[in-house]
């Protein structure tokens, strides 16, 4: 059953250990009650379960850019986002995310090969290993247990989109 609910996301009323997955995606920075969100995360999670939060990185996104969300009430560096995670979770991996172009190459038949990343190089004007850029978004994949991230088998993740709407 789907159910829809409206509420304060940094005071849940629901019954403790009632979720399997949580996905707070673009929220936390518009928060002051960081820690109240999390804990209530934490308080949600079903044992074996899995808190998935992103929020921006400030050096990134506003700092090096020189931009002012108006809308974000607490924007955090690195350093604070992993000391607001561990407070209420013992284990999580940080992943980076950001928005791209890219030219795909893929085997039209057969399994799909390993991948490579290759990156332009202003400073040569060729292709060198690995991604360009930082990480404008982190995203964090919590768990109570350290023995819930061991099945994550997550390397270089691309989504597609095969409208390409971005032109539009």
């Amino acid at each position: 059953t789907l159910e829809f609910r409206i509420g304060d996301c940094s005071a849940l009323d629901l019954p403790e250990a009632s979720f399997d997955l949580i996905t707070c995606f673009e929220t936390l920075e518009h928060l002051q009650a960081q820690d109240a969100l999390l804990a209530g995360f934490r308080r949600l999670l079903a044992p074996g379960g899995l808190v998935l939060v992103s929020t921006p990185d400030r050096r990134v996104y506003s700092d090096e850019r020189g931009y002012s969300n108006e809308y974000h009430v607490r924007e955090l560096y690195r350093e604070e986002f992993e000391a607001l995670l561990a407070r209420h979770f013992p284990a999580y991996r940080l992943y980076g995310q950001k928005r791209g172009f890219h030219s795909l190459i893929w085997p039209l038949e057969g399994p799909p090969g390993p991948w490579q990343a290759q990156a332009l190089s202003p400073k040569t004007v060729i292709a060198e290993p690995g991604l360009a850029g930082e990480a404008l978004y982190f995203l964090a994949v919590c768990a109570t247990e350290p023995e819930s991230l061991q099945a994550l088998e997550l390397g270089l993740d691309l989504f597609s989109d095969p409208e390409e709407s971005v032109y539009g």
